[in-house]
């Protein structure tokens, strides 16, 4: 019995750590964005979100992990949105590698979650970045 009673406590730190999130962008795992200021925000920006990467010659500051979900049942154009204000909040052009799920949530089995990597171009590359395949916000 004394032996099973410290079983107990490593068993609860494997089960959170196995709810850990991270993004992973080209082999590096990816935190948390960082803030601009509220002054810097450009509010009308218009935002990229794709749910691969951008092709290989545009250049890149990745900025962090973005992250949206919703409470309850619906479609993801709420989730995009609210993404693309957290984009804009962090100073990113696109976000790529975006991937909907669907969790349980308070309110809702199935509600939207969205999460990509926020990036800001650096060099386009020559690539005509509007007339990429994708969702503009």
């Amino acid at each position: 019995m004394k032996k099973l009673i410290w079983l107990l406590p490593v068993a609860a730190v494997l089960v959170g750590c196995a709810g850990a999130r991270s993004t992973v962008y080209e082999g590096e795992r990816v935190g948390r964005a960082t803030q601009l200021p509220r002054e810097e925000v450009q509010l009308d920006k218009p935002i990229l979100m794709i749910k691969g990467s951008l092709p290989p010659e545009v250049k890149v500051e990745v900025l962090g992990e973005v992250r949206a979900n919703q409470a309850f049942y619906g479609d993801t154009s709420r989730v995009y949105a609210s993404m693309a204000a957290k984009a804009r909040q962090i100073g990113a052009d696109a976000v790529v590698q975006v991937k909907v799920k669907y969790r349980v949530a308070a309110f809702a089995w199935g509600a939207p979650s969205v999460a990509g990597v926020g990036v800001k171009i650096i060099d386009a590359g020559g690539v005509d970045i509007k007339k990429l395949e994708g969702e503009w916000r």
